[in-house]
């Protein structure tokens, strides 16, 4: 009986265990659908010093700090950081194997397609709920992100990116249905600076001036572009655009070196001529070696150019270089130096979309590209899309330049005093533009007159240098017709190479052009002879100069003196240097005033005139003479009489 009882009383408390499970059972599966989700992840992009972001660290972050609901300023007490968000960034969802998702989960082939947006300045709401159960990774995609900052910086250096998580998402608390996100980054531009070859300080661009030196026509002037990445960087665009004015000829003779290593043309960059100068681009290769490392990268450009003809007296040459950087690809160039058609400069805006974005207001700031002072602007008002300037110099070259944020800008010429600037939309920060070098080049104004400034005409001189005593010399009609064949042969030549696939043939025709497209540009040379000098001869005013010169020590030597007087027996010593082109001590346009030319002074050859002193002393010398002569003849005489 016993045992009966206390079979029952067991059989009874299973029974009742198994219906009080049957009750709770239900209520829990029917809450599953709609209390296991976290219904929105909302991402807040955090932006740090490169400090602050190394000091972070996430282990001290518990749980009390941060479970996943914390508002930002809620994480800012609770870590005693100051924290900045930032709207601009581009974030989208994929799977743990990094595949794009959408909305519900379903794996997409482009990001566009894929869950994700950009944040705002208090974040950025994704709808998760209808995501299944499992672990995921929210990626930042910066060739979507428009974010620059104030400076021109990109975001480089990042934490908790891409963010992994797993949904549904559970604290201590339970289940977190608004899930708080914070990836951080810090912001850094790159550094550039251009100047002659071993000046070049990107760490400190302004501690040397760039300065103005001064070269013959047909020396060559070195260059240096030193450039530094930011570690951490992410970039889809490096590229540096360089122009020139027309004094200068690109020699073609690029080498980059990356942190002190070379590295390689195709390979890691390309150049390409453009206008009166090149483009050099950083490869898909050559990004891969400059981003995403966990110092800075120094790359270093040198090249040369060769002053030519064209250059005037103390008008600076200037050599213009722009480096456009950023997150995604770009198509902007350097600003090309344009000479007016009729004194006027016409600036006209396209855009790569069609039409203007709304409410951007375009502002054209025209320079001139020798001197690099600004000489007028212009913004376009609604409904236009180009403007005149008007009242140029002809002979002066001008740039036009408009830049802003978000908007890349490719500029064109072709010729007659036209300008094409088109903007495309590509949410990279304003281009870098490191004040540059200039040349130029120098002369000096004579004056050929006697004792009382008469102006002598006819009189002929050759120019001799003090360094290393040799002439100034043209280039023959023969030498630069032979040039210009040469040219025409080495561009056929090139032309020919590049249709076939031999690199190595390609390159020495590409030398073999270079070298001649630089030596038809040339006009001067030095020689060892007078005879193969270069002549100069003043005019009915007496006028002469030379021009073209570097500072320094120089003479002229008379080879012909004007009519009736006589040839210097020593050459005239001058000096070329800033400012000497417009100093002297007689004036070189008769009557102006100026003392802006050197006098050169010639002596007429003379014959004593009749009645005067001289023919005095000329007739008593001839009396003596001849007196002397009769007494030697008498005394011979009287001699044969004796024998």
């Amino acid at each position: 009986m016993n045992k009966i009882n206390k079979t029952k009383r067991i059989l009874l408390l299973l029974l009742a265990f198994v219906m009080s499970f049957a009750v709770i059972a239900p209520v829990t599966k029917a809450a599953s659908p709609t209390e296991r989700k976290t219904n929105k992840v909302v991402l807040h992009k955090l932006l740090m010093s490169e400090s602050e972001l190394s000091d972070w660290d996430p282990e001290s972050i518990t749980e009390e700090k941060y479970d996943g609901t914390q508002t930002i300023q809620e994480l800012a007490n609770n870590t005693g950081k100051d924290l900045k968000e930032i709207a601009g960034v581009y974030f989208a969802f994929q799977t743990e194997a990094g595949k794009w998702i959408d909305a519900e989960g379903k794996e997409v082939d482009s990001v566009d397609k894929a869950l994700g947006g950009l944040t705002t300045a208090t974040g950025l709401t994704l709808d998760t709920s209808k995501l299944p159960e499992g672990k995921y990774q929210i990626v930042e995609v910066t060739e979507k992100s428009t974010y620059v900052g104030e400076n021109g910086e990109t975001l480089t250096g990042q934490k908790a990116v891409p963010v992994m998580i797993t949904l549904p998402m559970y604290n201590s608390d339970g289940l977190v249905e608004v899930a708080q996100v914070y990836p951080k980054n810090t912001e850094q531009k790159p550094q550039v600076d251009k100047d002659f070859k071993g000046l070049a300080n990107a760490e400190n661009p302004d501690a040397t001036v760039s300065e103005t030196r001064n070269y013959t026509i047909g020396e060559s002037v070195p260059y240096e572009i030193q450039t530094i990445i930011p570690k951490d960087a992410k970039y889809a665009t490096a590229r540096w655009s360089d122009q020139m004015t027309e004094g200068l000829t690109f020699n073609n003779d690029v080498k980059v070196t990356l942190n002190g290593k070379d590295l390689t043309v195709k390979t890691d960059y390309t150049v390409t001529k453009s206008g009166n100068g090149f483009k050099l681009e950083l490869t898909a290769e050559g990004l891969k070696k400059v981003n995403g490392q966990e110092t800075a990268q120094t790359i270093q450009i040198n090249y040369t150019a060769t002053l030519n003809s064209a250059t005037m007296v103390e008008v600076p040459e200037s050599n213009d270089v722009i480096f456009n950087y950023g997150n995604n690809p770009d198509h902007g160039n350097a600003p090309i130096p344009t000479k007016p058609s009729n004194g006027e400069i016409t600036a006209t805006k396209t855009w790569a979309e069609g039409e203007a974005p709304e409410g951007v207001k375009v502002e054209f700031v025209l320079y001139n590209a020798q001197t690099g002072k600004e000489v007028a602007r212009y913004t376009l008002q609604d409904g236009e899309t180009s403007h005149k300037f008007t009242g140029l110099d002809n002979d002066t070259e001008y740039k036009v330049v408009e830049t802003f944020n978000g908007y890349s800008a490719e500029y064109s010429t072709e010729g007659n005093g036209q300008i094409g600037v088109k903007n495309w939309k590509d949410n990279n920060p304003k281009p870098v533009n490191p004040e540059e070098p200039k040349v130029e080049t120098f002369g000096k104004k004579f004056v050929k007159a006697n004792d009382s400034n008469e102006r002598l005409q006819g009189a002929q001189f050759v120019v001799q240098n003090k360094e290393d005593n040799k002439f100034l010399a043209p280039k023959t009609s023969e030498q630069t017709t032979q040039e210009q064949q040469a040219l025409a042969t080495a561009k056929t030549n090139l032309d020919e190479a590049i249709k076939g696939t031999d690199l190595a043939v390609i390159a020495n025709a590409q030398e073999e052009y270079n070298k001649a497209f630089i030596a038809a540009k040339t006009s001067y040379v030095w020689v060892d002879t007078k005879e193969e000098a270069l002549i100069i001869t003043s005019n009915a005013q007496g006028q002469f100069e030379v021009t073209g010169l570097k500072e320094g020590e120089y003479q002229l030597v008379e080879i012909k003196a004007p009519e009736g007087y006589a040839k210097l027996q020593g050459p005239v010593a001058f000096s070329i240097a800033k400012g000497s082109y417009a100093q002297g001590d007689m004036a070189y346009v008769d009557g102006s005033g100026k003392t802006d030319a050197q006098k050169v002074i010639n002596k007429k050859v003379t014959i004593p005139q009749t009645g005067g002193v001289g023919t005095l002393v000329f007739t008593i010398i001839g009396l003596v003479v001849m007196t002397g002569a009769g007494v030697v003849l008498v005394k011979n005489n009287k001699k044969d009489e004796i024998a």
